[in-house]
């Protein structure tokens, strides 16, 4: 099931948290310890259609690793102008770690669900 973020159209709260996890050894979830994360951006973009099967990424922007690193919390502050329009869009963070390029959400992008304000 795809993770929905509601929130208005250009607002700034509330900011988008996820809390990225993993499978220990045993199979059990836990959070995925960032100590060794050395940045973390967020990217969005409107879903492929038809007509535009490689839309243009609208936001990528440096993001919050949040403390204690060890639960694993990335963050992202709207700013202004970040949401102009309406629509469902989609967003995933991508940490740079000491080992490689960690892409969050694994299964399917974060769905941000802009409505109109009234």
């Amino acid at each position: 099931m795809a993770l929905r973020f509601p929130i208005k159209r250009n607002a700034c709260h509330p900011v988008l948290r996820f809390r990225i996890r993993r499978k220990n050894d045993e199979g059990v979830e836990e959070a995925y310890d960032l100590t060794d994360a050395l940045s973390v951006y967020f990217r969005m973009r409107r879903p492929a259609t038809g007509r535009e099967p490689h839309p243009p990424i609208l936001i990528y922007k440096p993001g919050v690793l949040e403390m204690p690193l060890i639960a694993g919390v990335v963050r992202y502050n709207w700013v202004s102008g970040n949401l102009p329009l309406a629509g469902t869009f989609l967003g995933e963070f991508w940490v740079q770690t000491a080992t490689g390029l960690l892409v969050v959400p694994t299964d399917e992008p974060i769905h941000i669900v802009v409505t109109e304000t009234l």
